[in-house]
C-alpha cells in the first residue's frame, strides 16, 4: 500500500511497507520490513479498511478501537 517510517523507542525509524489481503468479506492489513512480516490485523469490514487505510497513509497506526457513534435522538 504505502510506505512509511515509524519511529522506535530508540527514535531510530523502522523502513516497513502495508500490504492488504482484500477478499469480499473484508481487508486485512499487514506490515512488512524487508518482506517479513512484523504486524498483522485482523480482518476488517470494507468501511473500516477505509478508516485504518486513512490512518496509515497520515502516518498513523490502524485504530486499535472504533466505536460507533449513537443513533440520531429525535
Amino acid at each position: 500500500m504505502t510506505d512509511d517510517k515509524d519511529q522506535s523507542s530508540s527514535n531510530a525509524y523502522i523502513e516497513s511497507t502495508w500490504a492488504l489481503e482484500i477478499t469480499e468479506s473484508g481487508v486485512r492489513f499487514m506490515r512488512t520490513h524487508n518482506g517479513s512480516v512484523i504486524e498483522t490485523y485482523g480482518r476488517v469490514p470494507h468501511g473500516k479498511a477505509a478508516i485504518f487505510a486513512t490512518a496509515i497513509t497520515q502516518g498513523f497506526q490502524p485504530p486499535r478501537h472504533l466505536v460507533q457513534i449513537d443513533e440520531h435522538v429525535g
